[in-house]
């Protein structure tokens, strides 16, 4: 049997936290940003303590970057976490980055350098020791202290809400490691007590004194003023803020998920088009919040796209039939036409996209597609071409009948004896025309792919299949009047696209 759990307001104050927030299931390992400071210090000897005395169910490795930001102070630093941690006979994992080189390389503040790769960080040390959780020591102060930064900067109900007790990694990383801070609502008193009690060695960062930093001169300089002049109970009216704002946000969300799937033509990883009609039918703070929600679809950074940028978004959305591109920080660009909204992530966008393709296409075999970036447009969604696959097989209009029963749009029977040549798959060329299957005659190829509403940037990344008399099949979309199947038909190609 454990020993009962020392007495201890923090003790109380991390274990609620935990089960309030559904924060660990069993068998699970857990990875501690341990810095060395009193914070993160007091969080690694109080899940050793929970783990020891209440069963917490949860394997414990120590994770800590070293910066390199003050020299000797920070070799020290990373000493003394190692130390601790085989102390407490813990494996730990550390690293050194020279943050200011990467942040003059990479046009970064220090402050956020330094943020993104403890981040990459984390995570990456996560996925290598099979973590589920990544542990950070942010308590209820730093709530505060965020809350009040994000005022200062003209927040939305988002950042109202402040730090999240619990959130999933981003979605450029692994989205099954989740991200959890059980001292978040504990006070930097309450920590400084446990420290104090039970004796526990911390190192002190001597940047948090630098008032350089925005974060320090709030906790140094404004929160204090506020506390003696305006306000003495200003750490908790702000968490009350945080409070309701998450619960506001919390009511926000609960039907974005659906109404985005509503609002989106088509996406890509890189490209996702809106319906601005479907937008205008939404309030404008849902407007804003389906934004957001398109942007991280596309992988969009979000540090500057802000208040001013969102509300050019939203004047241009409700103002029908507005024709506009306009450019976005950080390689973001919005197209308005035909009464859509196209958001473009451009620095993801593959360099492939402007190459022309020419591919000479197997038949009774498979032609890898891989290699290229071929769109399908298939039931007004977009996806990628992996490999196209052409036999030759036995067939008439009577099994044609029973095969249309259950094709699908990447499954297609040509009339092989109407084939001239060898089939070729090529891009599109302009000045292209189809004779499209149903109907009389052939039209442009662009006006083909107006028709079905083709995405404006994928009409040249359409898959064009060729023969010597000309295109004979869009991958994804329709064949040509030319090789339908008739009722004279006994040799058939079967065509099978493979999508991503």
């Amino acid at each position: 049997m454990p020993e009962p759990l020392p007495t201890s307001g923090l003790l109380t104050s991390v274990r609620e936290q935990i089960e309030a927030n559904d924060m660990v299931a069993p068998n699970e390992r857990w990875l501690l940003a341990v810095s060395g400071g009193m914070d993160s210090m007091a969080m690694l000897h109080a899940l050793i303590m929970l783990k020891e005395h209440s069963g917490l169910p949860a394997d414990l490795h120590v994770a800590h970057l070293n910066h390199q930001l003050r020299a000797e102070e920070s070799e020290q630093d990373a000493e003394f976490v190692r130390l601790a941690a085989e102390t407490l006979k813990t494996p730990i994992s550390v690293e050194t980055k020279d943050i200011e080189s990467i942040a003059k390389k990479d046009g970064k503040s220090l402050e956020t350098c330094a943020r993104d790769e403890r981040y990459h960080f984390l995570v990456k040390t996560a996925k290598e020791f099979h973590c589920h959780k990544i542990v950070t020591a942010h308590n209820a102060d730093d709530q505060t202290e965020t809350i009040l930064y994000r005022i200062l900067r003209g927040t939305g109900l988002r950042g109202l809400s402040g730090i999240p007790a619990k959130r999933r990694s981003s979605q450029e990383d692994d989205c099954q490691i989740e991200l959890i801070r059980p001292l978040l609502t504990t006070s930097r008193e309450t920590i400084e007590q446990f420290v104090q009690m039970h004796q526990i060695s911390f190192r002190n960062d001597s940047s948090n004194e630098e008032t350089t930093f925005t974060r320090n001169r709030i906790r140094h300089s404004l929160l204090p003023l506020i506390k003696e002049q305006f306000n003495p109970n200003i750490f908790s009216a702000i968490q009350q803020l945080g409070n309701i704002a998450q619960w506001q946000n919390e009511l926000l969300h609960s039907d974005i998920h659906q109404l985005i799937n509503d609002v989106i033509i088509t996406k890509t990883s890189y490209r996702i088009e809106l319906s601005c009609d479907l937008l205008r039918k939404t309030a404008l703070i849902q407007q804003a919040e389906l934004l957001h929600e398109a942007l991280k679809i596309i992988q969009q950074p979000l540090q500057h796209i802000g208040y001013k940028q969102i509300k050019t978004l939203l004047d241009l959305v409700n103002e029908p039939n507005v024709t506009k591109i306009i450019q976005l920080p950080d390689s973001l660009q919005a197209e308005f036409k035909n009464d859509i909204l196209s958001l473009n992530n451009r620095s993801l966008a593959p360099t492939i996209l402007s190459q022309p393709f020419n591919i000479a296409i197997n038949i009774n075999g498979t032609t890898d597609l891989s290699s290229t970036n071929i769109h399908l447009w298939t039931n007004h969604h977009l996806n990628q071409a992996r490999s196209i696959e052409i036999n030759e097989i036995s067939g008439n209009q009577a099994s044609f009948n029973v095969f249309l029963k259950t094709k699908n749009r990447l499954e297609e029977w040509i009339d092989a004896d109407s084939i001239s040549g060898p089939l070729l798959l090529r891009s599109f060329h302009e000045g292209d025309r189809f004779s499209p299957l149903g109907l009389q005659g052939d039209k442009k190829l662009g006006d083909h792919f107006t028709d079905c509403k083709w995405p404006n940037t994928s009409r040249h990344h359409a898959g064009l299949l060729c023969d010597n008399n000309g295109i004979i099949a869009i991958l994804g979309d329709r064949i040509s009047n030319h090789v339908k199947i008739r009722t004279d038909t006994s040799k058939v190609y079967s065509i099978k696209v493979h999508s991503d």
